[in-house]
């Protein structure tokens, strides 16, 4: 199945898949496809509250793991799109984010 992360994503699981994330034990190729999973969740999230408590969970991962998901907030981000309706629902946290990392 190609990109399996973004369609087994789950918004009512959202809180499950952050827990499996910050348990140890995981490898970087697991936690990379995690974090595949968790975003796509925050991106289906319906309500803007919703959205933006999961993302004030999910940013200082990002943030911590840049190194490792350095890739994804880059495509999340969408840096060269300049149309708003063609960007994703976090597409600007994630240019916030890359702009304060450094484009890692």
């Amino acid at each position: 199945m190609q990109d399996w992360e973004w369609e087994v994503a789950d918004v009512t699981r959202f809180q499950e898949f952050l827990a499996a994330y910050t348990s140890h034990g995981l490898n970087e190729a697991e936690r990379w496809s995690l974090m595949e999973v968790l975003v796509q969740c925050v991106e289906d999230m319906q309500g803007d509250s919703e959205r933006t408590r999961a993302w004030l969970s999910l940013e200082p991962l990002l943030r911590s793991g840049a190194s490792l998901h350095g890739e994804t907030i880059r495509y999340w981000s969408l840096e060269e799109e300049s149309d708003p309706d063609n960007l994703f629902s976090v597409s600007l946290a994630m240019r916030e984010l890359l702009h304060e990392i450094g484009g890692q």
